[in-house]
């Protein structure tokens, strides 16, 4: 057989081996389309992930009935106490009943602090005021300190100076927090609450201001003051 002749003939052994694996190879194909059409069609009716989670609010804590009992952390960064005398500072805006969960600040720098006494905060209205806590002296407190509320309404700020390692344990109490309902002034007024110290002219204190506290209905919020 010369070369021409089995060069035809092996043309002839492939196409007939091609004719008989076509129809199998034809049908898996066709079986590989549908399947993807398919899988195509079920994951289109998948909705999209970040469409959908751009719908929540960014502060959302209620879900139909259910409240977001960890409520928002809010902070106000860098506040300057400083002045001579009796200081009342606003820190947040509230509107709208809150369920105020817990407060506390933060020495970030004490570049002086000889005079720091009658630290306390409170609610206003701009005509009347609420203790939120008892007052207690920072005198000579030092970056790292941290005051805060572990008590009800008539428990002094604790002050939890950063000179050692301390801790802070309510034994009374399974939370060493009890959580403050605080309700509005109705009207066109500003409802604050306030950092109060008193200083001297010399008094340079750096602290940063933390609340957590859920919304407890559709209108009310938090929002950090601007003014000093």
């Amino acid at each position: 057989m010369s070369v021409i002749d089995k060069k035809a003939a092996l043309e002839l052994l492939i196409e007939k081996q091609f004719d008989r694996q076509h129809p199998l190879i034809t049908g898996r194909m066709d079986t590989l389309v549908q399947n993807a059409t398919l899988i195509k069609t079920e994951t289109d009716k998948i909705p999209d992930i970040k469409t959908e989670t751009d719908k929540i609010p960014a502060t959302i804590t209620k879900i139909d009935n259910l409240v977001d009992l960890n409520g928002i952390l809010i902070k106000k960064e860098d506040h300057k106490c400083d002045g001579d005398g009796a200081q009342a500072d606003d820190i947040f805006t509230f509107t709208g009943p809150i369920l105020i969960k817990e407060y506390y600040m933060i020495i970030k720098a004490a570049t002086d602090a000889t005079t720091f006494t009658g630290v306390q905060f409170n609610l206003h209205d701009e005509t009347n005021d609420v203790a939120l806590d008892g007052d207690v002296s920072g005198s000579a407190t030092v970056a790292g300190s941290l005051f805060g509320k572990f008590g009800n309404q008539a428990a002094d700020l604790v002050t939890v100076k950063a000179d050692e390692v301390r801790i802070i344990e309510n034994a009374s109490h399974p939370s060493p927090f009890y959580g403050i309902i605080a309700v509005p002034k109705a009207g066109d007024v500003a409802n604050t609450v306030q950092l109060l110290f008193t200083g001297d002219s010399d008094t340079d204190i750096d602290v940063d201001i933390y609340m957590r506290y859920v919304p407890l209905t559709s209108d009310a919020g938090v929002t950090v003051t601007t003014a000093e």
